[in-house]
């Protein structure tokens, strides 16, 4: 209640009594906290909020001013964007996944990614795609000595 107006967050109370805009990357946060645990109805209509948002070529600034619904600050900005996308992907993570959704990221990373990086990674693709330990070796990788 303190920091937010619906899906709109701001950074913290300070800059929201100096009258600096909701910070969109906030919002994506609290969508993906939402979905994190479980709260997936929630989370799904703060998105839906925030989606209404967007501008007519579907892009973000850095903030909105909530009593006007003007985009403040950098435009595009970038940060929002992948915020959006991570909100996006954490929300459909939970739906098809949710005991992997409650995971730290570094915990998801080391169960889905984890796994191609490394000399372990390199291990795990010669035994899914034998190919791949042939062209390590080959003549002409960069890879060898």
């Amino acid at each position: 209640e303190k920091l937010g107006v619906g899906a709109l967050l701001y950074r913290n109370e300070k800059l929201r009594h100096d009258g600096e805009g909701a910070f969109l990357l906030c919002s994506c946060w609290l969508i993906s906290h939402l979905a994190k645990e479980g709260d997936l109805e929630r989370a799904e209509t703060l998105l839906q909020e925030l989606l209404g948002r967007l501008s007519p070529l579907g892009l973000f600034a850095e903030e909105i001013d909530v009593s006007t619904g003007d985009f403040l600050g950098n435009f595009p900005q970038a940060f929002s964007h992948l915020g959006l996308i991570g909100a996006i992907l954490n929300l459909d993570l939970a739906r098809k996944k949710p005991e992997l959704a409650r995971l730290s990221d570094h915990e998801k990373f080391q169960r889905t990614v984890g796994p191609t990086v490394g000399v372990r990674g390199v291990i795990a693709g010669a035994f899914r795609v034998p190919t791949a330990l042939r062209l390590l070796v080959a003549s002409r990788s960069k890879w060898r000595g």
